[in-house]
């Protein structure tokens, strides 16, 4: 007879693949858009123009997003949170996080190769001369 322990293994073997195709990256960059383009939309009544930033996997129950911009009310930017059900896809929104409560800012775009490489030739070359380090 075999023992309990070949039948913890033999489930969780059959378990696996299962397990491993419930999320396929196709999956998730599909429901991140989703996320984002619901939250948006329902964040659009707050922002002349929202800027939307997606947790990759959210948590077991929800989409989370930060939403953020210039807001239509007053010469400022704010941010709010978005959740988004994973089961019904109903959509809410917390209150208005102002400057008071969050620093809310645009992020720089992300530097390509290019322009680290010409950061590197207009970077002084590191000096290995540590003669001068103990004179203090």
């Amino acid at each position: 007879m075999p023992s309990r322990n070949t039948f913890v293994l033999a489930a969780a073997m059959l378990a696996l693949p299962i397990a491993a195709s419930a999320s396929s990256p196709d999956a998730w960059a599909k429901f991140n858009e989703d996320v984002k383009t619901k939250c948006a939309e329902a964040a659009k009544a707050e922002f002349r123009r929202a800027d939307v930033v997606v947790d990759p996997t959210g948590s077991e129950t929800y989409g989370l997003a930060l939403v953020h911009g210039r807001l239509k009310t007053e010469k400022a930017r704010g941010a709010v949170l978005c959740v988004v059900d994973k089961k019904t896809g109903k959509v809410e929104i917390g209150t208005l996080l102002g400057k008071d409560v969050v620093r809310v800012m645009r992020p720089k775009p992300a530097k390509t190769d290019a322009d680290q490489t010409d950061a590197a030739k207009k970077a002084p070359a590191p000096t290995t001369d540590d003669s001068d380090a103990d004179a203090e």
